[in-house]
């Protein structure tokens, strides 16, 4: 008999996040998703309170969590604003908590309940390879998600560790606030979402450590390895 194989997703109620979760349910994966937002559609719904502290959601998420095969990091948000902007270190705040502290409750519960071998998948931002002065307390939270994917694979836990580079991802909420912009050259959520399952399926694929930039061009995506380093 064939074991049932088991992702959990931190973000799952986002548009990336509903993508990646029914991708994996397609191929007969057991998901489990961990966010602020109900209504994910994944077979474990984990509602974690906004009130709490990262390390409170990641005692939530671990509490009778089985050991999984794949852990897939997709929360976030994004806002804009320069150094002197009146509200630049609300956000600073904001940013974090909601960018870079789900990505480390996403590796500290990788650190207990990710099989060895398999795949720890986590979202940083193609742009933010660059300065970002418009749009500084975004950049620095994914920067530091950035620094968090080095700083995972010298740990040595074990698992395979990534992360993907989005530019614009095309959502709803995306055409929106840019109704006039140009979406051929933005990437559709399934795009993504199909090429993480397949890397969960095979960890053997992924680079150790690697940066995808996530490029779409006439509505065609690739995804190629970059070196941060090389970039800021």
């Amino acid at each position: 008999m064939v074991s049932v194989q088991r992702a959990l997703v931190v973000g799952g109620a986002g548009s990336l996040g509903g993508a990646v979760i029914r991708t994996f349910q397609k191929v007969g994966w057991h998901v489990t998703s961990a966010d602020v937002r109900a209504g994910s559609g994944a077979d474990v719904d984990i509602v974690l309170s906004k009130c709490h502290t990262p390390a409170l959601h990641a005692e939530q998420i671990l509490d009778g969590l089985p050991g999984v095969n794949a852990v897939v990091h997709v929360a976030g948000a994004w806002v804009g604003g320069a150094i002197h902007k009146k509200d630049v270190l609300k956000n600073a705040i904001a940013m974090f908590n909601i960018n870079t502290a789900s990505a480390l409750v996403a590796a500290h519960v990788a650190s207990h309940s990710l099989l060895p071998g398999n795949l720890l998948m986590l979202t940083g931002a193609l742009p933010c390879l660059y300065p970002t002065p418009a749009m500084l307390a975004y950049g620095m939270s994914k920067n530091s998600i950035h620094y968090l994917v080095r700083c995972l694979v010298e740990s040595e836990l074990g698992v395979k560790v990534a992360c993907i580079l989005p530019q614009t991802l095309d959502t709803p909420s995306n055409r929106e606030a840019m109704p006039k912009a140009d979406t051929t050259t933005w990437t559709p959520v399934y795009h993504v979402a199909e090429r993480i399952v397949d890397w969960a399926e095979d960890p053997r694929t992924v680079t150790q450590g690697a940066f995808y930039a996530v490029v779409t061009e006439k509505n065609r995506t690739i995804f190629n390895t970059v070196d941060p380093k090389d970039h800021f």
